[in-house]
């Protein structure tokens, strides 16, 4: 756990002691992600560490992918909820890094299908997404050349949805 030894970023499971990090990561990350509650984190790092994954730079938590397997009968499912790096990380590959990560993460679980949502207006991780081969799918209208789920995410909260399937 920790940096590796040249300093590179290191993709590891998720802790208890992450949680104040992982609030620091999820806030800046605003208005695209939102913050949730310490007990909600805690569950995610007792319960579901193998699926939520935390990149470090230099000692430094700058990154957060939080994902959970479909709890219905052997659909092998993950979803990512939130995925998110520090704004002076970005650009230099760090989500591209973390992505790859939760995406072999999956692959060796069994994951067939991993899928997301995206807010219209996030162009950087629509971007990040479709670099790592998610896909738009079909729903109720178009918008800048994505398709776009009416109130997903509750009322007035339409949301991009997109998947990718995975080879085991």
């Amino acid at each position: 756990m920790g940096m590796n030894n040249n300093g590179s970023p290191h993709v590891r499971e998720m802790t208890i002691h992450d949680i104040p990090g992982v609030k620091e990561v999820i806030a800046s990350s605003a208005p695209y992600v939102s913050l949730r509650t310490d007990s909600d984190y805690w569950l995610y790092a007792q319960l579901f560490r193998n699926t939520c994954l935390c990149l470090e730079v230099c000692h430094r938590l700058c990154g957060v992918a939080i994902s959970f397997l479909d709890q219905t009968d052997n659909l092998r499912q993950m979803y990512i909820q939130d995925f998110a790096i520090v704004p002076g990380f970005r650009g230099r590959g760090h989500g591209s890094r973390l992505m790859e990560a939760t995406l072999e993460r999956a692959r060796s679980i069994g994951v067939k299908r991993v899928w997301l949502t995206s807010d219209i207006d996030n162009a950087a991780a629509l971007a990040l997404w479709k670099r790592h081969g998610f896909v738009n799918l079909k729903s109720d209208y178009r918008r800048d050349g994505y398709w776009i789920t009416r109130n997903l995410k509750g009322p007035g909260k339409d949301r991009v949805v997109l998947e990718k399937h995975l080879a085991t």
